[in-house]
C-alpha cells in the first residue's frame, strides 16, 4: 500500500512493517525498515485509462509486475508494459464462503461487513465432550466491533455465497477479543508442520468445518489466517465450535497443560506481575505478587 510522508510516497507492506526497495532487474522487491525507505513517484502516462509508471526517485527503477506471483524492479519506463499499472479505486472486496460456512482470511485493509456474514477470532482451543465423545475444538468468538481491522486475522462464516465487503478508510479500528489466529497479506513460507491452515469440510462433531495441518505444505496463500500448532497445544486438527452457538460447548475438559496468552492471544511464557493474561480454557486471571 502507498503511505504519504513528508510530501514523499513509500511502498509499504503493512504485514512485516517494511517498505519496498530494491535493484533494477530482480523478480523479488527487496525490504527495507522505516528510517531507510526510499521515496517513490508517480507518472501518469494516460489519464483517461488511469496508467501510471511508479518509480523510486534515487535510482530510478521502475515497480514492474513479472507474472500474478512476483513483483520487482525494471529500468525501460513505458517502453516495458510490465511497468505500466492501472490505478482503480478499491470500495469493496468479495469474498466467497464455501458450503462449509467457513473461510479464513487477513486483508491488508479495515472492512465492514454485510448482513448475512460475521466474522470469528480463535479465542481459545478446548476438548469438548460432543453426543458422549471427546473432540478438540477452536473456539471461534464473534467480534462485535462494526469494523474488521486492516491485518486483523479472523474467520468468516455465513451461509454459502459471494458477499461484498467494504473498506472503509479506519486506522484507529481494534478488536478486544483474545485472537489465537496469525495473518499473511502476502504468499508466505512456513516451516513444514507447524501450522494449521487448511480449512476443510466435514460432518461430524456437530460442525460442518475444521482447520488442520498439511503435513507436506509449507506455503500459505496470501490475505490468509492461520493457526500455530505451539499456539493450540500442537494440535493436529480442531474442529471449528462457535461460542454461544455450538451445543455442548460448556461441556469442557479442562486440560491440565493450560498455557497463558496475553490480550493480544500471544503465547505467554514468563508471565509479569500486575499483568492480566488468558488461560487456553478461556479464564482470565491477574498475576499477583
Amino acid at each position: 500500500m502507498w503511505e504519504e510522508r513528508d510530501g514523499n510516497m513509500y511502498l509499504y507492506n503493512p504485514q512485516s512493517d517494511c517498505y519496498f526497495d530494491g535493484t533494477a532487474n530482480t523478480k523479488t522487491s527487496e525490504l527495507a525498515k522505516k528510517e531507510k525507505a526510499p521515496a517513490w513517484e508517480s507518472q501518469c502516462i494516460d489519464k483517461e485509462k488511469n496508467l501510471y509508471l511508479f518509480k523510486i526517485k534515487d535510482s530510478g527503477n521502475y515497480l514492474n509486475s513479472y507474472s500474478e506471483s512476483n513483483t520487482g524492479l525494471w529500468t525501460g519506463g513505458a517502453s516495458d508494459a510490465n511497468n505500466i499499472w492501472k490505478v482503480e479505486e478499491a470500495t469493496s472486496i468479495s469474498v466467497t464462503i464455501p458450503a462449509n460456512c467457513f473461510v479464513a482470511a487477513c486483508y491488508p485493509f479495515a472492512v465492514t461487513l454485510p448482513e448475512g456474514i460475521n466474522a470469528y477470532t480463535v479465542s481459545r482451543q478446548a476438548t469438548i465432550n460432543y453426543e458422549g465423545s471427546d473432540y478438540d475444538y477452536a473456539i471461534l468468538e464473534e467480534i462485535t466491533e462494526e469494523t474488521i481491522p486492516a491485518c486483523a486475522p479472523v474467520i468468516y462464516s455465513g451461509e454459502a455465497g459471494t458477499y461484498s465487503l467494504t473498506i472503509v478508510n479506519d486506522e484507529s479500528a481494534t478488536i478486544a477479543n483474545v485472537n489465537l489466529l496469525k495473518g499473511t497479506t502476502l504468499k508466505r513460507s512456513i516451516d513444514k508442520g507447524t501450522f494449521l491452515g487448511s480449512l476443510t469440510s466435514v460432518n461430524v462433531a456437530g460442525t460442518t468445518a475444521c482447520i488442520k495441518s498439511l503435513s507436506t505444505s509449507t506455503q500459505i496463500q496470501a490475505n490468509k489466517s492461520y493457526l500455530l500448532k505451539e499456539d493450540v497445544n500442537n494440535a493436529e486438527l480442531l474442529y471449528l465450535a462457535i461460542k454461544g452457538v455450538h451445543t455442548g460447548i460448556d461441556n469442557v475438559k479442562h486440560k491440565n497443560n493450560v498455557r497463558l496468552y496475553d490480550l493480544k492471544g500471544n503465547v505467554v511464557d514468563k508471565p509479569e506481575c500486575g499483568h492480566i493474561y488468558v488461560t487456553s480454557d478461556g479464564k482470565k486471571v491477574l498475576i499477583k505478587r
